[in-house]
């Protein structure tokens, strides 16, 4: 009786069938775990170059806000005509503030704001040198520094808010002349990206030499 039962006694194993199936489970949980994990990764990198952007453009946004807030309302006078220190157009903002911070200078600087095209695109380019009052003319060009603001922009938009006449409303122009002898009392600088998904918000800064009260 005792050998009858050990006969009866048979060894249970995993079929083909069993261990296919085990292998494809097995696939699928390491496929979307690894899925997962890229995800994870990309957001990660997405979160990382967002707070990089938007560093950038808080840095962007104090720096000229700062320079725009301390300019200096210096009126010229050339051959018997007067032309304010400030000039704006389509191409170009050009205004006289301080030295820049930590840059170890002093005095007067006239600044420069401009677009530049460089590689099938446009960036938006800082630039500063000291101010010579006995120079003729506020347009002219001197040598200086220049300091990259933002790259990889299609285009660049200037406009600026006031009234050139005191008996006129103030309005938004897209160009502003040093012969208008007067300030404007707001900038716009609109950054157009070559990239939808790094947009650029508009950068308006308040210039108080432009108040009439």
């Amino acid at each position: 009786m005792q050998r009858k039962l050990q006969t009866n006694v048979q060894v249970q194993g995993f079929t083909l069938l069993e261990l296919l199936v085990v292998i494809s489970i097995l696939t699928l949980i390491m496929s979307a775990s690894f899925g997962a994990l890229r995800l994870g990764n990309r957001a990660f990198e997405a979160g990382i170059s967002r707070a990089n952007q938007t560093e950038h453009f808080r840095t962007t946004a104090d720096l000229l806000r700062r320079q725009f807030s301390q300019l200096v309302p210096i009126i010229h006078k050339f051959d018997g005509e007067t032309a304010s220190s400030f000039i704006g157009n389509d191409e170009r903002i050009r205004f006289i503030a301080p030295a820049p911070q930590n840059g170890g200078d002093a005095g007067l600087f006239v600044y420069t704001i401009f677009s530049q095209r460089i590689d099938g695109g446009r960036q938006l380019v800082w630039s500063y040198a000291p101010y010579d009052p006995g120079q003729d003319e506020f347009n002219y060009m001197p040598v200086s520094r220049h300091r990259v603001l933002i790259e990889s922009l299609s285009d660049v938009r200037f406009a600026y808010y006031g009234a050139a006449d005191p008996d006129d409303n103030p309005n938004w122009h897209a160009e502003w002349f040093a012969e208008d002898d007067a300030f404007p009392r707001m900038v716009r600088i609109l950054p157009v990206p070559l990239d939808e998904t790094t947009g650029w918000p508009d950068l308006s800064f308040i210039i108080r030499a432009g108040d009439r009260e």
